[in-house]
Parts: C-alpha cells; sequence; structure tokens
C-alpha cells in the first residue's frame, strides 16, 4: 500500500496538504524560453545597431534538454522564507556570428559562449511559482575568419573597429542574449494547476529527490467552484417494501429489499505503482473535508384523501460522514448515514359526524441502526486533461421500518376491520406506499447530489505544457498512492 515516494512527501508533509513539483517541471519552467529560441533563433541574424554594416547571429547551441544537468536546492533560510535555488550542473555552448550585414559569406568572426553554470533564486508565495535575476558563469572563444582582414577592409572597418565588435559581442551581446532567454521564464500559477486546494498562508519548502516539495504550513482552503456536480449520474436503485402485515402489528420493524448496479467490473485501481511526478498530497484532513458535503436533510409529504384517508410528513436526515483510506473497494471509500423519520395521522369519515381523527402514528427506521449509503471515490484522468475524483455507488443499505400509534377516536376502530390494526393499515397502506414508490426517487436524487459533491477537479494539465515537460512523444497518466492516512494524487508519463 503506497509507494516509496508518497512515504517520502508523508514523511515530510505529515497532516498539512503539500504539492509535489518535480524538477523536470522547475526546470521546463527556467529553460521553456530558451528551447523555445533555440528553435526560432539559430540562423537567424540582425543588423547591429552602432556598426550597420555587420549583423551579429546566433549559429548554433550545444543545450540538449535531456541531456541537461539542473540542481535545486534551498538556502540556509529557504525553507520557511520560500525561496530555492535553481543552477545548472553541466555545460553548453553558444556560438555565435558575425558577418557582412545581408551576407553569411562575407564573415569577420565567430564567439564562442561556453556557459559554465546558470544560477537563480526561486520564491514560492501566493500559490505561484517564480524565478527571479538569472546569473551566467562563462567563457569566451573568439574565432577569426581566413578572410577577416580582406573582409573588414572591404566593409570601411579599422583594425580597431574590430577589436572593438569583440569586446563587445564577447563580453556583452552574447551573454545578454542568453541571459535574457533565461530571464523571461513565466510563473508557475499553482492555483491554475492545483485548483481545489488553495494556500492560505506562506509556505514550507522541502527538497526531495528529484523535486521539491510545497507545504501548506501556515493554512490552506478548498475552492468550492472546483466541483463538479452536474458531471454525476446516479445508478438505477430499486427499494422492495416489507411483505404485508396480516392481522395484529406487533410494532417489529419490517425489513425492505434493496438492489442496486454491480460497481464497475473491472473496478478502478485502489492505487498505482508509479510515483507522481508532479501531484497533490492530502492528509486524511484534506480528504474528510473533500468528502464532508453539507448533506441536508431530505423532507417529504404525501397524503390520501379517500374514505380512509391520511398524511404523511418525513425526512431522511444524513449524518456521520466517514472516509476511509483503507477499504479495499476503491481509493477513498465514503460512508453516509441515514435514517428516514415521519409522522402522520390517520382519519375516516364517519356518517353524520365527519372527518375524525382515527390515529396519529410515528414511522421510522431507527431501532435497527442507521442505513448507510457508500461511496468509491478514484482518480480520474478525463479526456479534457484534468484528473477529477470520480465516484460509484458500491452499497445502499436501508435498514427495517417500524411503526407507533395512538388512538384517536375509539368510534372510529371499527372501520378498520377489513385491513386489521391502526397500525397494520399505516404499514400496508402508507408506509409500503411510500417505500415502493417516494423512497426511491428520493435517495436515487440524494445519490446523485452526493456523488456530485465528490468530483473535485484535483489538477489541471490543461495549464501544463506537458509536451514541454516530458517531451512530445511522451503520454501521461494518472498517479495515485494511498496511505491509511493520506493520498497522493498527481501525474507521471505513460511509459514510467
Amino acid at each position: 500500500m503506497g509507494t516509496k515516494f508518497h512515504q517520502l512527501v508523508a514523511s515530510y508533509a505529515q497532516t498539512d496538504p503539500a504539492i509535489v513539483i518535480s524538477d523536470r517541471l522547475l526546470i521546463d519552467l527556467l529553460t521553456r524560453r530558451l528551447v523555445v529560441a533555440l528553435s526560432r533563433f539559430v540562423g537567424q541574424y540582425q543588423q547591429y545597431p552602432d556598426v550597420p554594416v555587420v549583423q551579429i547571429g546566433l549559429e548554433s547551441c550545444s543545450y540538449q534538454p535531456k541531456q541537461a544537468k539542473w540542481k535545486v536546492t534551498l538556502p540556509p533560510d529557504g525553507g520557511t522564507t520560500g525561496r530555492f535555488l535553481i543552477e545548472s550542473t553541466a555545460s553548453f555552448s553558444a556560438r555565435f556570428g558575425v558577418t557582412k550585414a545581408g551576407d553569411t559569406s562575407v564573415g569577420l568572426f565567430e564567439v564562442d559562449l561556453e556557459i559554465v553554470r546558470v544560477s537563480t533564486t526561486g520564491t514560492a508565495s501566493k500559490n505561484t511559482l517564480g524565478l527571479g535575476e538569472v546569473h551566467l558563469d562563462f567563457r569566451t572563444t573568439i574565432d577569426t575568419d581566413p578572410n577577416a582582414a580582406a573582409n573588414a577592409t572591404a566593409l570601411g572597418l579599422s583594425d580597431r573597429d574590430i577589436a572593438r565588435l569583440e569586446g563587445l559581442v564577447a563580453g556583452s551581446v552574447a551573454p545578454t542574449a542568453v541571459r535574457k532567454i533565461f530571464t523571461g521564464a513565466p510563473k508557475i500559477d499553482l492555483q491554475k494547476i492545483f485548483p481545489t486546494v488553495q494556500f492560505t498562508g506562506a509556505a514550507e519548502l522541502v527538497v526531495i529527490p528529484d523535486g521539491l516539495l510545497i507545504i501548506a504550513k501556515n493554512g490552506w482552503a478548498l475552492d468550492e467552484g472546483q466541483r463538479c456536480e452536474c458531471g454525476a449520474t446516479a445508478p438505477e436503485i430499486v427499494i422492495t417494501p416489507p411483505d404485508r402485515v396480516e392481522g395484529e402489528y406487533d410494532g417489529a420493524p419490517l425489513p425492505v429489499k434493496v438492489s442496486i448496479p454491480p460497481p464497475r467490473n473491472p473496478p478502478w485501481p485502489v492505487d498505482t505503482p508509479v510515483a507522481a511526478d508532479v501531484g497533490l498530497y492530502m492528509p486524511q484532513a484534506t480528504v474528510n473535508a473533500l468528502t464532508a458535503g453539507p448533506y441536508p436533510a431530505i423532507n417529504d409529504y404525501d397524503e390520501d384523501n379517500g374514505f380512509l384517508g391520511w398524511t404523511f410528513d418525513y425526512s431522511i436526515g444524513f449524518s456521520n460522514v466517514k472516509a476511509s483510506l483503507k477499504d479495499p473497494r476503491a481509493t477513498i471509500v465514503l460512508t453516509i448515514d441515514f435514517y428516514v423519520t415521519g409522522t402522520g395521522t390517520v382519519n375516516v369519515d364517519i356518517p353524520c359526524v365527519g372527518r375524525t381523527t382515527a390515529g396519529i402514528f410515528w414511522a421510522h427506521n431507527r431501532k435497527s441502526g442507521p442505513s448507510s449509503i457508500s461511496f468509491g471515490i478514484t482518480p480520474r484522468l478525463q479526456p479534457d486533461g484534468k484528473i477529477v475524483l470520480m465516484p460509484e455507488l458500491l452499497n445502499l443499505d436501508i435498514t427495517p421500518f417500524s411503526c407507533e400509534c395512538v388512538i384517536g377516536a375509539l368510534s372510529a376502530l371499527s372501520y378498520f376491520g377489513t385491513v386489521g390494526t391502526i397500525a397494520a393499515f399505516v404499514i400496508n397502506e402508507i408506509i409500503r406506499r411510500v417505500i415502493a414508490h417516494n423512497l426511491p426517487s428520493l435517495i436515487s436524487s440524494s445519490i446523485k447530489e452526493s456523488m456530485g459533491k465528490q468530483m473535485w477537479t484535483l489538477l489541471d494539465l490543461t495549464k501544463l505544457d506537458v509536451g514541454a515537460i516530458y517531451g512530445h512523444n511522451f503520454g501521461v497518466r494518472e498517479a495515485f498512492s494511498r496511505e491509511p492516512d493520506s493520498l497522493l494524487v498527481g501525474l507521471a508519463p505513460r511509459d514510467y
């Protein structure tokens, strides 16, 4: 149960929710503009404004995202201040060429810029990851074109002009161009990627193998707008009322029969054997908050105005919501207890007297303990790129019903001779009717609403450039792991 990576995350985050950001995502944040710039600008030249007769261009760059090596660390006070450091640990080079404006065949010189180290400070604050100023450690080498002297003379450039150009390009233009590409790194809006759990205070950072852990040590809240209640569909349920009571009714609870469609076959996995590359860690308290509801009581009313008439006001009340991360049937198994309780009157039209109350009754199913609804909730990657908690109905148990009566007008009792006692009349004509006709639709509606309350969007991949992070030949899938008191939900490459 649970992956080693999940256990590592839990050892740091413990009872606070946390976000897992892999090094590969952090590095993509830093280098995305570089990769885009290389694809666009290698081979492109621009006229140099200070010396219009020449142009400068990026001829080549050795940077390869898959071969690049980076390190994420924390400064001494980084864990509590939300600051972290990123630096490269492998060098790469960029070659800039200086030629006649409009003609690359007339060369002057080339500058090889070896970038020994790239470093920057990042911050995690207000649900946002951002990077600060980028620093470069570099070495430069100048290679003169074999025909540089003749080409410079043809362009009207002196040796002093060439020396000045070499110094400007090697010492300023080339490193500034690379630095600007890195400095343009966009911010990552964590609230858009992880929309459900919002940090309400400063985060605490921990560097873990191949990633950064952002822990909500100073408060968190749920964004209620991330539920998708409209996507829930309730399965068809059938409730069979108890058998008819013949003769006297002794008040014993009478069982009902419930049938629901079988759970999904094959079932969704309880967890997956892969570590989340980008994920949301949720301790039991967060899982409880996600599933807590509210689940308001449902009130209903039924009546019959016949010769033997009646009214019945009743409600379905929900209580004792339990979310388990230990049940083998689903990742989260949510159990909601409920009771059906109601009061009513039985009336008789007595000739020459009129409408007379024959009795008052209480009908409920509380004697045998609570009834319960159980849902299985599993994280699933949807076609729209969102990882959503998906519920299914696992079980519906309705405990037996019983009835208690208080006799009203004794003169009315003789009219129940054909149907037995008032209590038997209540069970046979009222309770059985309500259970057969009203209760299924009410509980079905409640199940649909309750399932909708579980459908949270935990991770939104549409806010990530998945192709840039994993490569365009990679697919991704949900990756989730559970421990008895926590859940880690995220994504991983499909071929992980």
